[in-house]
């Protein structure tokens, strides 16, 4: 079943490694400014970043991470497991199905000239 471009988009983000939405959302931003994707605005909105990432932990594609309390480590918190509050908060890793569900994504073209959509 296909997913939403956003859900593609942000998998991309944490493919290589746990990231914040403070990460996350700068991210998408040049995804939008180097490959051919058209978002209405120009940008995706916060509500709709964070939609995606509940229904990326809800389909255990990507999990909640902590950190713990000596703050050197992190732990997930599980995967399915949807954070509390606000997902400032958190950061997020892929899961194994969803590094499958990754690596099945075709990512759109890049732009020809990337700069002039820079952000």
């Amino acid at each position: 079943m296909p997913r939403p471009l956003i859900d593609y988009l942000i998998l991309d983000s944490v493919a290589d490694d746990v990231e914040s939405l403070e990460q996350i959302v700068p991210s998408l931003s040049r995804a939008i400014s180097l490959w051919e994707i058209n978002v209405p605005g120009g940008l995706f909105d916060r509500d709709e970043i964070a939609l995606s990432i509940t229904r990326l932990v809800r389909d255990k594609l990507i999990e909640v991470v902590v950190a713990n309390a000596d703050e050197n480590t992190m732990s997930p918190i599980g995967e399915g497991v949807q954070p509390e509050g606000n997902l400032d908060d958190y950061w997020f890793q892929m899961t194994g199905r969803g590094r499958i569900v990754h690596n099945d994504w075709v990512p759109p073209a890049e732009r020809e000239n990337p700069s002039r959509f820079a952000t």
